[in-house]
């Protein structure tokens, strides 16, 4: 659907006292205008805006390796490239945010590192690094750096280094540049604007020959910053969709994007565009996170307090403030987590390694242990992600973390939002059984929030014998007829498994594991009796006109592993929802566990 807008030429007297009227901006990004707004509103940032970050000195630690930008002494206006050693040297630089595409580019590896230290051919390069360098150069910036030139492509060790400096490299960039209209770096950003969104001059009366009125497509705007399904300049873009881009706009001090229809800023203060100024970006306090239930949309669950965090309408920016641990830990569940793993990533096995530079900010903020993912300090809240969609596309062939973790498929996973309040101020749920006995992880090489080897997490619960009926490709969990609702959110596609006799067993017992194969529709239908460890609670939601009181449950659902029938493996999360009377009787019926989940 298209919306039109009739407004005043910029030049123009409104005809008419309710026509507004058009701002001035430039139909091409490659023009002398669109630069220096840009640098306006850099300089605007810096100077007068509040944030420590923004009035930061814009000359910081460079990073290792850069793109030396020199114009040629007899003032003809070439450049000249060179990759930089820059030994702990202090200057301003731009981060290039970018889709690499499918076309190869150029790269430094091991065997041209040094004939790019002497020169780089401009010529060489693909449109969008010509592009940056462009306005790098037009805005007085001496240094770029573009992680496809500056970190070693095919050493392990420099990538493993470099990515674990993602934090400092983008938070100490004077900009990150976001080419958000490139889905290739063959294809370039400094475009001309298309022609709907530049207008067209109409008459206010006809054959006047006087042009007053301009009209034109509108420009669209986000209706929540961070909502995962909003349309934005930052949503709807093919560099957007990048997992890494995540981090890369995050940790910045100021982000330039220059989209297809308009270029914009964004700062830890407010954001600009071209067409108007958008929202404070103070950080997500606990109020944002808090509230009623009526502010979200509720879950399947009737009125439950298990809220979708994906539908949290934060105009805000991750990590602009960290007010306490708490909001970091529940920012960190209900904003990072869904929104990069909502985004597109070409090797799984960066998963992490792509988040590592968050993650690096806030451990420096919570001095909290990182494991996989999830931050020791916040379970066993961080252990009921789940997944929305999806579920029935198989586990990774590949090992790539614990199953306890989101990190262990590539999916989009979201949690439930947990912030109602009761009227004394204080949480409205609880997990009053579940002790984390110890919950481990080694990485490997160097980069300490980078790929894992293996993980493993004890934990200490309440649990109760499920039911778990495969069908074909269908699987659901069965409680009996006494449960007032229940969802069931299964991790991937589930297979039946024999396991060895073990641990006293007198004959070998069925169980139930992730499957790295697509779903089979043949599957024989079979019931297994799983475990489910009791997670969190919520007791005696208030009966209202339109549902009755019941105690709420949130519940890991655990297989023992075929290869090691002796620890469990997460399967997917249940909610259920009890009457009062009958919730008492179902966890006075649970048996208090030791498990170990791998």
């Amino acid at each position: 659907m298209w919306t039109l807008y009739f407004r005043a030429g910029p030049d123009s007297k409104p005809p008419w006292n309710t026509l507004g009227q058009a701002r001035s901006f430039s139909n091409h990004f490659n023009s002398e205008t669109c630069f220096q707004k840009i640098q306006e509103w850099a300089k605007l940032c810096e100077e007068s805006h509040a944030h420590p970050d923004c009035k930061r000195d814009a000359s910081a630690g460079l990073p290792q390796r850069v793109i030396e930008i020199s114009v040629d002494s007899e003032g003809l206006g070439s450049v000249t490239l060179a990759l930089r050693e820059t030994n702990g040297e202090v200057g301003r630089y731009i981060a290039l945010s970018h889709c690499w595409g499918t076309i190869p580019i150029v790269t430094t590896d091991l065997a041209n590192i040094e004939h790019m230290k002497q020169e780089i051919d401009l010529e060489s390069l693909p449109q969008t690094f010509k592009d940056a360098i462009h306005c790098a150069h037009k805005l007085g910036i001496n240094y770029i750096w573009i992680d496809s030139l500056c970190i070693i492509q095919d050493s392990t060790s420099d990538w493993e280094i470099q990515s674990s400096k993602m934090a400092s490299i983008y938070a100490n960039a004077y900009f990150v540049l976001v080419a958000a209209s490139a889905d290739s770096d063959a294809k370039g950003f400094l475009h001309e604007r298309p022609k709907r969104y530049q207008g067209i001059p109409l008459e206010a009366l006809e054959g006047s020959g006087v042009h007053e009125v301009m009209v034109n497509h509108t420009m669209p705007h986000p209706s929540g910053l961070w909502k995962v399904r909003a349309k934005s300049v930052m949503l709807d873009s093919q560099v957007d969709r990048r997992a890494w881009v995540m981090q890369e706009t995050v940790l910045a001090r100021r982000v330039v994007y220059i989209h297809t229809r308009r270029a914009r800023v964004r700062h830890f203060d407010q954001s600009d565009h071209q067409s108007r100024q958008f929202t404070s970006y103070r950080g997500i306090k606990q109020s944002d996170l808090a509230g009623d239930y009526p502010t979200f949309r509720a879950m399947t669950i009737g009125f439950s307090f298990f809220r979708q965090s994906y539908e949290i309408d934060v105009h805000t920016r991750p990590f602009a403030q960290l007010h306490s641990a708490e909001c970091t830990y529940a920012e960190w569940r209900l904003v990072i987590v869904p929104l990069y793993t909502a985004k597109r990533i070409t090797y799984v096995k960066d998963r992490l390694p792509a988040l590592s530079g968050l993650a690096s900010r806030v451990k420096d903020y919570l001095q909290d242990e990182y494991i996989a993912g999830l931050w020791s300090g916040d379970m066993p809240m961080s252990l009921i992600w789940y997944v929305r969609s999806n579920s029935k596309r198989p586990a990774p062939s590949n090992y790539m973390s614990p199953s306890f973790s989101w990190v262990s498929l590539n999916k989009p996973v979201v949690y439930p939002a947990l912030h109602r309040q009761n009227e004394f101020g204080g949480p409205m749920y609880s997990s009053p059984t579940v002790k984390v006995l110890e919950a481990n992880t080694s990485v490997k090489g160097s980069n300490p929030f980078g790929v894992v080897n293996d993980g493993y997490l004890r934990l200490e619960g309440l649990t109760r014998p499920l039911s778990l009926i495969l069908d074909g490709v269908e699987s659901k969990i069965e409680v009996g007829s006494c449960h007032h609702d229940l969802a069931w959110y299964p991790d991937t596609p589930l297979v039946a498994v024999n396991l060895a006799p073990t641990n006293g067993d007198e004959e070998s017992v069925i169980s139930v594991n992730r499957s790295s194969k697509p779903a089979d529709p043949s599957q024989q239908r079979s019931q297994v009796t799983v475990t489910c460890v009791l997670v969190i609670e919520r007791p005696h939601v208030e009966e209202t006109e339109l549902c009755q009181s019941y105690d709420e449950y949130a519940l890991l659902v655990l297989g023992r592993l075929k290869s090691r029938p002796e620890v469990y493996q997460r399967l997917g999360l249940v909610f259920i929802s009890l009457e009062p009377a009958v919730a008492e009787k179902w966890v006075a019926g649970a048996e208090m566990r030791d498990l170990l989940i791998v």
